[in-house]
């Protein structure tokens, strides 16, 4: 994705990819969306959710989720027939996964299948 910003739109297709996979379990184990799902929530339930959200954002808003305020929040929630705090709560949400997605894509290929998999690197010996 170098050169290409992590947007609602790509993180809903990342979304749609898994649900067509019939993996949505593995939402739960990737790095920075476990967040999205409340425990014991059923991660299906979830998924329409965040899906409705993103559905009642202009492709504006999908391209910079900055651009919503509170107002914008109330309208999107209203459309998705969820609470503004859930909306609230979804973009600051995106925001780390965002955050983290920079990061990875930062990393050599290597690096990032590592950190999927949660493989850390030996320590260091100790300098004498």
């Amino acid at each position: 994705m170098p050169g290409r910003r992590f947007t609602l739109d790509v993180f809903r297709m990342h979304f749609q990819n898994i649900q067509k996979m019939g993996m949505k379990d593995m939402i739960g184990r990737m790095p920075g969306m476990a967040e999205l799902i409340l425990e014991g929530e059923d991660p299906e339930v979830a998924l329409r959710a965040i899906s409705r959200m993103i559905d009642a954002m202009t492709a504006e808003e999908r391209a910079d989720s900055d651009l919503i305020d509170a107002g914008r929040r109330v309208q999107i929630a209203e459309a998705a027939n969820v609470r503004p705090e859930e909306v609230g709560e979804f973009l600051k949400q995106f925001d780390m996964v965002r955050a983290l997605m920079d990061q990875m894509m930062s990393m050599s290929v290597c690096q990032r299948i590592k950190m999927v998999l949660g493989i850390r690197p030996p320590p260091l010996p100790p300098v004498s």
